[in-house]
């Protein structure tokens, strides 16, 4: 079964993740649902919780799923990860290549948050667990290293469990919402990959279980007034990204309420986004969501790199933080919107030749015994 709807909101929040990190000067950067873009990850979160309970929960709850359920997520979360851990390990070597020769590099190789220790925890998705008082090189990818772990719990709850997860996973959202209003409370300063993130994303990934309990309870009917609802969903996300009026356990709650909405499938608007430009947003999300950084790194130490030969300033400080500033606003905003294409046209490629070979290579190791290479089964995250 696949959640059509579900899908093509995860692949609208990674586009407003790619904008929202994109610092150039325009219009579109002081669109509210821009600039309130970095809300879209608690919603991974939550959603990652729903999809990968219908996907392993009753599997996991008979025990015998474990290693696959492992495998699966290593091949489905690690291999457009190192890849693009490589990419960035290379532009910090031809920065280094610049500096030998005497020209520009635009900052530092290996420098500051992305040195080696960093780098090592990058390798094995710990840059948000150890904790680092930083992000660091591909720094939306801190989101990943916690919902991997996050996974590695989600199985040993199942597993102990035995299907009675109902009150272990509330138990857990609970605690680690606790956590997450303490920190932001105590440690506003801190990052995401200081603890932030963990607590996060435990509240949302379990969150997103419950809320999948809740679906299977009702899935014997339909939802009733279903494009009255999705419509007043859609108002209620909009009001979110446009005011940010909540953030941190609010905003996970609301997307909790959302995913059970958009579950059923049974709207107006669910039929709308079963389209196939929005499904192709959903499937290439994860390519979008790790390569964008990439591109930013590569756009970012270009321009830096120029602002040195030309002593120009193409930055400039604008509320506090600093947008590339080279041309009129609606010059930015074109630039904007190339990024995003050229992102999803890597995104494209990515999903093509390094996420769908990746699993099917993990998939291998997943099974007791050899098949055929098959399609991998999809599964949203974050």
């Amino acid at each position: 079964m696949r959640f059509h709807a579900l899908d093509a909101w995860r692949g609208v929040a990674a586009l407003l993740v790619l904008f929202f990190h994109l610092s150039a000067n325009g219009a579109f950067h002081a669109f509210p649902p821009v600039r309130h873009g970095g809300l879209s990850v608690p919603f991974f979160f939550v959603l990652s919780g729903f999809v990968i309970t219908h996907a392993y929960g009753a599997r996991l709850a008979g025990g015998g799923e474990v290693r696959r359920f492992v495998v699966r997520r290593i091949g489905r979360l690690y291999p457009l990860h190192i890849v693009t851990l490589g990419v960035l390990v290379a532009l910090e070597l031809v920065k280094w290549a610049l500096v030998r020769v005497g020209l520009p590099s635009g900052e530092p190789p290996f420098h500051g948050a992305n040195g080696i220790g960093s780098l090592i925890a990058n390798v094995f998705l710990l840059q948000a667990i150890i904790p680092l008082p930083d992000y660091s090189w591909n720094g939306p990818s801190w989101s990943i290293s916690v919902e991997f772990y996050t996974c590695l719990l989600f199985g040993a709850v199942a597993v102990t469990f035995r299907g009675r997860t109902l009150v272990p996973a509330m138990l857990l959202v609970a605690m680690a919402g606790a956590a997450l209003v303490a920190l932001e409370l105590y440690h506003p300063d801190w990052h995401e990959t200081q603890f932030k993130g963990l607590a996060s994303c435990i509240c949302g990934f379990f969150a997103g279980h419950v809320v999948y309990r809740i679906f299977q309870r009702l899935r014997g009917g339909r939802l009733p007034y279903a494009t009255a609802i999705e419509v007043a969903a859609v108002v209620l996300i909009a009001g979110l990204y446009w005011f940010a009026p909540l953030e941190g356990v609010a905003s996970i709650l609301v997307f909790a309420l959302v995913v059970l909405v958009f579950a059923f499938d049974g709207g107006a608007v669910s039929r709308v986004l079963a389209g196939q430009p929005w499904a192709l947003l959903g499937k290439i999300s994860y390519s979008m969501y790790l390569l964008h950084f990439v591109l930013l790194s590569v756009l970012g130490g270009v321009v830096r790199a120029a602002q040195g030969v030309l002593h120009v300033p193409l930055y400039r400080n604008v509320g506090g933080g600093m947008l590339m500033d080279f041309g009129p606003p609606g010059t930015m905003d074109l630039l904007a919107f190339a990024y995003a294409g050229a992102v999803i046209g890597l995104a494209m490629l990515s999903y093509r030749w390094i996420e769908l070979p990746g699993q099917r290579l993990f998939e291998r190791f997943a099974r007791p015994t050899p098949i055929t290479a098959t399609r991998p089964v999809e599964a949203p995250v974050a």
